[in-house]
């Protein structure tokens, strides 16, 4: 019986090296795609806080400006530069979230090709594998 034993261990011990990179690979692909998604929602959640926050902020404009614009005279040579300053921070709120699409662009860009360079990697080991795995076959 323990003849038998031996004999499996050994059968099992050829056939299971071979495969101990491709489950390591598998492995570190996983953890890699688990921490792909991880970040992409990290980043998509504070996207939507931050476009959240600029709504609330561009919503206190508006109001400003009309209860200025409500309680000013026109002959009012200060209401010129308010409306000026509420203009301006019209244009800066605009300019602010057009920076943080632009970040968020580069973001996704740099994940894509972080991850589109460690695919290239794993595809090359990959083929290395398979390569080997064919020549222990023959």
């Amino acid at each position: 019986m323990e003849d038998v034993y031996n004999l499996i261990q050994e059968r099992n011990s050829y056939e299971t090296i071979p495969f101990l990179p491709i489950h390591a690979s598998n492995f570190f692909l996983s953890n890699l795609a688990d921490a792909l998604q991880t970040r992409c929602e990290s980043l998509e959640k504070q996207y939507y806080l931050e476009q959240q926050q600029l709504l609330v902020e561009a919503h206190q404009i508006e109001e400003a400006a009309q209860d200025h614009g409500t309680n000013t005279n026109d002959n009012d040579p200060s209401t010129a530069s308010s409306s000026e300053n509420t203009r301006l921070r019209v244009e800066v709120a605009q300019l602010h979230s057009g920076l943080k699409e632009k970040i968020k662009k580069e973001l996704h860009s740099t994940a894509a090709m972080e991850a589109r360079q460690a695919l290239d990697s794993l595809q090359e080991e990959k083929l290395a594998q398979e390569i080997t795995i064919s020549s222990l076959k023959m």
